[in-house]
């Protein structure tokens, strides 16, 4: 890959990705605009923290095979709990988008029992 392609978004985890398109006002930047805005004020960005920030510059250096995600019996356990954290994050962001849109429902209609478990 090179820095003229797009950014890979769904590499990083969602809280930078929203910090991303953030500082790119909602399009996707390409690598080398990413490589481009410097450490500190990525650090500066909500949702970019030291390890949000590693994942960026491994997304940027990482050759064009690397783009699929690696096996997880090849990641330290440290990465996995990293993936797992991440992953967590985005179900509780759905989960929370869900309840919203149910509750908002019920407002509507509360006449009707929606049940989540």
């Amino acid at each position: 890959m090179q820095l003229d392609d797009p950014f890979p978004l769904d590499l990083v985890p969602l809280r930078a990705r929203k910090a991303i398109l953030q500082v790119f006002e909602g399009r996707c930047p390409s690598k080398g605009e990413i490589a481009k805005v410097s450490d500190c004020l990525w650090l500066k960005s909500p949702g970019i923290g030291p390890a949000a920030l590693k994942w960026i510059h491994s997304v940027i250096s990482a050759p064009a095979a690397s783009n699929e995600t690696p096996l997880a019996a090849h990641l330290a356990d440290i990465e996995l709990l990293q993936r797992l954290r991440v992953l967590h994050g985005e179900l509780q962001f759905i989960l929370g988008a869900l309840e919203q849109r149910v509750s908002s429902s019920q407002v509507l209609r509360p006449a009707q029992e929606i049940a989540i478990d």
